[in-house]
């Protein structure tokens, strides 16, 4: 314990601080430190925002000016898958129509000679729309008509019908056949008569449904 006693003469606002670091200055840092770092962060918040700002503004002038020739593009790729679409369709249904040559020959070939025609056609048509990708099918019709003189000429035309599908092309593609023999006429030369018998032969691809 010191022999002589101690009297302090400075008043307490006087007295000083003896740390190196006066309170005042911590008292500050701590009530700058936060506000400098809330001004770095709006800064920095400030910056990006104005960067995102020109960043938009760029790509709206660039979509503005793309946006005509995008709506050009999609119109045309709409109109090109259309077109695919459409060659699509008719190459499938290239593929599945029957040529009819093979049957005009079968039919000249197996056509007996004492028959003659007098009118020959042949149809097609598709059971549902060509654009149905789901179902395609086409139906064929044969039609034939003709006469024949004579008991033999009749006699021929029955022959043939019953012949009528026994070529090969013929058979595949048609499954009924209806006939009728429609009229029995005279035909009068120099007192002789003769019968001239008038016949149709209608042949479908398409099986008939009861």
């Amino acid at each position: 314990m010191s022999l002589y006693p101690h009297v302090n003469l400075l008043k307490k606002s006087e007295q000083r601080y003896q740390g190196s670091v006066s309170k005042k200055m911590v008292i500050s840092l701590v009530t700058l430190v936060p506000v400098l770092f809330l001004l770095l962060f709006l800064g920095i918040e400030w910056l990006q925002y104005n960067a995102a700002s020109d960043s938009l503004a760029e790509n709206k002038t660039r979509w503005t000016r793309l946006q005509p020739k995008l709506k050009i593009y999609e119109k045309e790729k709409a109109r090109l898958d259309k077109n695919n679409q459409i060659l699509k369709l008719i190459n499938e249904w290239k593929k599945i129509v029957i040529p009819m040559s093979e049957v005009l020959s079968e039919l000249q070939d197996s056509v007996p000679a004492d028959i003659q025609l007098s009118e020959l056609s042949i149809t097609a048509q598709t059971k549902t729309t060509v654009f149905n990708e789901k179902s395609k099918e086409i139906n064929y019709t044969l039609l034939l008509k003709g006469i024949a003189v004579g008991d033999q000429g009749k006699d021929s035309i029955v022959s043939f019908r019953k012949k009528f599908l026994e070529p090969k092309q013929i058979g595949s593609i048609f499954s009924t056949v209806t006939f009728t023999l429609d009229s029995v006429k005279e035909q009068k030369e120099d007192s002789k008569k003769e019968p001239i018998h008038d016949f149709t032969i209608s042949a479908r691809s398409e099986k008939e449904t009861k």
